[in-house]
């Protein structure tokens, strides 16, 4: 059966890896880059299911019991909106046309892609004042697959396969490793750049949207955002405070600590391992010195090297931002 699915969405799996194989040969460690002629194809992430769904299952799997492919869903969508209505709701459960997660809340928007004016805090279980604001501007571009600003539509609702591995319609007919991305390959920072789609605030270089407009996996993002200087603790602005960080010279980058496809220990940040085991991966002997403040076996790095969650990763007491 997968073979039959392979022929049937046009890939000679066969072939293509062994040229696959002999490119690779020649060009030694050449790293995939989003080809100008490849697009964004609406339902490419049910494509890439049915060639990963054989080749590598647990990836597909685990991908999909994570926050990104229902980062954007649908408001009619069963089960999609978390919130509780009575007479005293800011908004009613009919005007949502689309529901996003971002951080600790749902934001809800209406059929002209404008913001309603309330958010409802999920692990609260309350709701919050929502300014009411164009989502076309940063929210729906952070939260689907393929945007486009001319159009104002998506490929696909979500972050899926294409968010980070690019544009896949040649890869589709090839099955070549080059004709995609594969973050894990890329040159020092240039990975960290594919998260820093949605996990950066900053304004476009042309400075009309607040997001990476153009940017795709593999490129330069710096061509394409003007990244804002981290001065107090926010939303989705990881990347921003991972820059000012000794982990960025170091080298460690968001697949350090975390898994995009879900295989790390079961919370809600992905990790690699549990927290403290983590950080002790790496900071064992600095944690062990008698200079270490010991703490208890409940307590974690995170409280004091990543006070609300900020991932600047200082020393306490530390000079603010």
């Amino acid at each position: 059966m997968a073979l039959s699915r392979f022929k049937r969405i046009g890939v000679g799996f066969g072939a293509s890896a062994v040229l696959s194989a002999i490119v690779l040969g020649v060009a030694h460690m050449a790293i995939a880059q989003t080809s100008a002629k490849a697009t964004y194809t609406e339902g490419m992430d049910k494509v890439c299911g049915e060639c990963h769904k054989a080749l590598t299952p647990k990836i597909v799997d685990a991908f999909s019991k994570t926050s990104h492919p229902v980062a954007m869903r649908a408001g009619s969508e069963a089960g999609a909106v978390a919130a509780v209505f009575d007479e005293d709701s800011p908004l009613a459960k009919e005007s949502i046309a689309y529901v996003m997660l971002w951080g600790p809340y749902q934001v809800y928007v209406d059929k002209d892609m404008k913001t309603l004016r309330g958010k409802w805090n999920v692990a609260a279980k309350k709701w919050e004042t929502m300014e009411v604001v164009d989502a076309t501007t940063e929210l729906i571009p952070k939260h689907t697959t393929g945007w486009d600003p001319a159009t104002k539509k998506w490929a696909e609702m979500g972050v899926k396969c294409e968010s980070c591995h690019g544009p896949g319609s040649i890869h589709k007919g090839t099955a070549k490793k080059l004709d995609i991305v594969n973050p894990k390959k890329q040159t020092a920072g240039k990975l960290a750049m594919i998260c820093a789609q949605c996990h950066a605030v900053g304004a476009s270089k042309d400075g009309t949207v607040r997001y990476a407009k153009g940017y795709k996996p593999g490129d330069d993002i710096n061509s394409f955002l003007v990244v804002d200087k981290v001065t107090k603790p926010g939303t989705h602005q990881e990347y921003n405070e991972w820059m000012t960080s000794k982990h960025a010279t170091a080298g460690i980058e968001c697949n350090s600590c975390h898994v995009v496809h879900g295989e790390g220990s079961a919370n809600h940040a992905q990790l690699v391992k549990p927290l403290p085991d983590l950080c002790l991966t790496c900071h064992k002997d600095v944690v062990a010195s008698a200079k270490h403040p010991k703490f208890k076996p409940e307590e974690t790095c995170s409280a004091c090297h990543m006070p609300q969650g900020m991932h600047t990763f200082s020393k306490p007491g530390a000079a603010a931002l």
